[in-house]
């Protein structure tokens, strides 16, 4: 459910450079963040959308207009302000996590939670149950270099957490990570989304994010030109069709495997005519059956020697004349 605005952007105006080579990279913008919301902000190269996310963390001050976060304007704010008040309010997601190598998971938190002035006693559990909150619960005495992409991802979401910000924005969260990882990393900012005392902002470029989405704002040549709000909840609950038994084609049909001789054969299930040929070469009853149902032609009758009275011969006869043969004495 949409809870109240939490964020507020009023005629954002952000001039870049000076003299000639000044650009006016944001032209008047008006946002709002509402609590329960997760919103991408999405748009080509050079839109502005990094710069307005940098004005909304209070990193950037605006040429003109103001930012309410929670209430507070930051409108006249030094950059001592700034910081304080992004520090209370806001946790910021960065593309390539920025974590400390030699920290572990849980010292990286710890460090956020010591700069925005939380007691030391208080760190440590903190920073552990943000851990256990995003699924690293194996991972709380783990350093960056032990982990995957992903893994160090959901440490920055931790620790943008651990400080209970009512505002969440992110840049380019999954765009140093593969689908797997990036589609899980979306599914947890969904979930963080979910809490009407919190808004969560996205910049991205990535189509795989717009299905997480409650609303997507387009921004172009420093201007929002156009907001949308996808059927989420109905994409989600739509009943998946049961699975209908379908007909193989003959395609299907002809690379289907042959079952391998270590499979089972079924008891009434007749043997390859082959391996039938092998055991009942002695029978002729049985080869002439098997031409009938296999079609397997019936075996040609033998050939005749060209001499009668030598394939009629007796045994011994045929090695006496073998002998001779063999001897020459039937050359003259």
């Amino acid at each position: 459910m949409t809870g109240a605005v939490l964020l507020e952007a009023k005629k954002i105006v952000k001039e870049l450079g000076q003299g000639e080579g000044k650009v006016r990279a944001l032209k008047g913008v008006d946002l709002g963040l509402h609590g329960g919301e997760l919103t991408l902000l999405m748009g080509p190269s050079g839109s502005g959308k990094t710069t307005l996310l940098s004005i909304l963390g209070c990193i950037l001050s605006p040429t003109e207009g103001e930012v309410v976060i929670c209430g507070s304007s930051t409108k006249g704010l030094k950059p001592e302000g700034l910081a304080k008040l992004r520090r209370t309010n806001v946790g910021f997601i960065f593309q390539d996590y920025n974590l400390f190598p030699t920290l572990s998971a849980t010292e990286n938190i710890r460090l956020a939670l010591d700069v925005r002035g939380w007691p030391k006693g208080e760190q440590r559990a903190a920073a552990e149950q943000a851990l256990i909150a995003v699924g690293l619960k194996d991972k709380i005495n783990s350093y960056p270099s032990q982990m995957s992409g992903g893994q160090q991802q959901r440490v920055a979401i931790a620790r943008a957490l651990a400080g209970k910000p009512a505002v969440i924005l992110a840049d380019e969260p999954t765009a140093a990570l593969d689908s797997e990882n990036g589609q899980a990393i979306m599914a947890l900012l969904s979930e963080i989304a979910q809490d009407p005392a919190r808004a969560v902002l996205a910049v991205t470029h990535d189509p795989r994010t717009l299905g997480y989405a409650d609303r997507i704002v387009l921004i172009e040549d420093g201007l929002i030109v156009r907001e949308e709000r996808p059927a989420k909840a109905a994409k989600a609950t739509a009943p998946t069709p049961p699975a209908q038994p379908s007909t193989p084609s003959h395609t299907e049909a002809a690379v289907r495997p042959v079952p391998v001789e270590d499979e089972e054969t079924p008891a009434n299930a007749q043997p390859p005519a082959d391996e039938l040929s092998i055991a009942s070469a002695n029978d002729s009853s049985t080869t002439e059956a098997i031409a009938a149902n296999t079609g397997t032609p019936e075996p040609a009758p033998q050939r005749q020697a060209a001499n009668p009275s030598i394939a009629n011969a007796k045994p011994s006869s045929r090695r006496r004349r073998s002998s001779r043969f063999a001897r020459g004495e039937h050359l003259p």
